[in-house]
């Protein structure tokens, strides 16, 4: 099976007969295969071992054909417009030239017309192809690139064609991107977003939690979704829980009001430390 330990040295996890072993360059959690015995052995000496989740793209809709030219409300309009007003806050207006935004997902069309010449780096931490037909990673994309359609992407599939993954190719993705910001500075991203959870239990030692605390600290902005179980409490998943994590939660527009109400399958705080999020 496969385990996290936190801060402990990839040598010190071989000695005990651990296998496939990966250490993680900035948040201290090492990855590898473990017996029972040999998990156990390493937590009776003070080791935080963990065995290894999994994280799930947020529940999504498969697209449906368009069979005619889409129609428009009055009011989806002038919310365009406000958009428009907003971005001309700022001089020069905020398109996101020079952004760089790292999206963790099911991988992204870049074949699709907003996707073109905006991926700037991209890399498969699945087995599955890069492209497949799960397209989670694309629609989260092109909400980015709407709203700011300068802006760089970095295409980082840690999910497979189920619309699941590991937590383990999700943290190492979070480390790669902590390396850009020393190897390679001009595409390093500004933000982490991940449109993905797992259960959280109120452990802080999550390694979700622990990759996107070491991001941060290295000045990395991480967004994650609060998740899609809501309406009860407590159902925000890690790593939005975590205390500096943008915690994204869902509203509906309630068209003629102008007003917003919270989606009821959106995830709700506190979260288990008592942080209100999203």
């Amino acid at each position: 099976m496969r385990y996290s330990i936190l801060d402990i040295t990839s040598s010190q996890v071989a000695a005990v007969g651990g296998q496939n072993v990966k250490a993680m360059r900035h948040s201290g959690i090492v990855f590898a295969t473990l017996t029972e015995a040999q998990a156990k052995q390493l937590a009776s000496l003070g080791y935080t071992v963990q065995s290894e989740k999994i994280v799930k793209a947020d529940t999504v809709t498969p697209p449906t054909p368009i069979e005619a030219t889409p129609t428009y409300s009055p009011a989806q309009f002038l919310y365009i417009a406000k958009l428009e007003e907003l971005r001309n806050i700022t001089d020069p207006p905020l398109y996101g030239e020079g952004f760089n935004l790292a999206i963790l997902d099911t991988g992204i069309r870049e074949t699709h017309d907003q996707m073109r010449g905006r991926v700037i780096y991209r890399k498969n931490y699945t087995t599955d192809p890069m492209r497949g037909g799960f397209d989670h990673g694309t629609g989260i994309a092109a909400i980015a690139v709407a709203l700011a359609p300068l802006a760089n992407i970095l295409n980082m599939k840690v999910l497979g064609e189920s619309g699941a993954g590991t937590v383990e190719e999700v943290v190492i993705a979070i480390d790669d991107c902590i390396d850009l910001l020393v190897t390679d500075p001009d595409i390093a991203p500004h933000v982490i977003n991940l449109s993905l959870g797992a259960i959280d239990d109120g452990n802080v030692n999550d390694p979700l939690r622990v990759a996107c605390r070491a991001a941060i600290n290295n000045g990395i902005w991480v967004i994650a979704s609060a998740g899609n179980s809501g309406p009860a409490g407590m159902s925000i998943t890690s790593p939005a829980t975590e205390k500096y994590v943008v915690a994204v939660g869902s509203v509906r527009y309630l068209y003629g009001s102008e007003t917003f109400i919270v989606s009821d399958f959106s995830s709700r705080g506190p979260t288990r430390q008592g942080l209100v999020k999203p």
